[in-house]
């Protein structure tokens, strides 16, 4: 079974912010790495917020308006518009829970993930320069071959990234939707 991390593809769509004050005043100064490690609902407390696409390739940052279907916000979130929530919910559905908010005064989600998969001990290994995490050495899942979920996260990247399997990924290059993401086979990284 082949594994892929999701990348956005910020150079084309940018840097998705969510409003920053509705986040803080739902959830505190630590809010966005509770909602990154959140397993359970968070329907109940989340704000109603609004988010812009920024290009902060240049010296004074600008707005983006080309708004894909498909994206991601904070490492492990997928975002969805709402073509894409229409398109995607049966395969998402089972696997976290929609928290609605405005991009362009469009309607668009936020794919909460509740499912965390542990990786291969043996085959998984940070990696660490001057004693800090700075990526991921190596990395393996043992998904079962039916049953599969089609998208998770792991603490073990400190919830940085989506992971997917062939099932989402194949049902995403046969839509019509304008995917700003991007399926990165090699699962290790080194952060920039």
């Amino acid at each position: 079974m082949n594994i892929y991390r999701i990348e956005p593809i910020s150079d084309k769509f940018g840097m998705l912010e969510l409003s920053s004050k509705a986040i803080t005043d739902a959830y505190g100064d630590l809010g966005y790495e509770d909602l990154r490690e959140a397993e359970a609902s968070l329907a109940d407390s989340w704000p109603d917020c609004g988010a812009a696409l920024y290009d902060y390739h240049s010296v004074k940052a600008r707005e983006l308006h080309e708004l894909p279907d498909l994206y991601t916000w904070n490492g492990c979130f997928l975002v969805l518009s709402d073509r894409a929530k229409r398109e995607l919910e049966d395969l998402l559905a089972s696997f976290g829970e929609f928290l609605p908010f405005t991009l362009d005064a469009q309607p668009y989600y936020l794919l909460s993930l509740h499912n965390i998969v542990t990786p291969k001990p043996n085959q998984s290994e940070e990696l660490v320069e001057n004693g800090i995490p700075v990526g991921i050495q190596s990395l393996a899942f043992n998904l079962p071959d039916i049953g599969a979920p089609a998208v998770f996260k792991t603490d073990f990247d400190y919830f940085n990234h989506v992971y997917c399997t062939d099932q989402f990924r194949k049902r995403v290059m046969t839509s019509n939707l304008e995917v700003g993401i991007t399926f990165v086979s090699e699962l290790a990284y080194h952060r920039p």
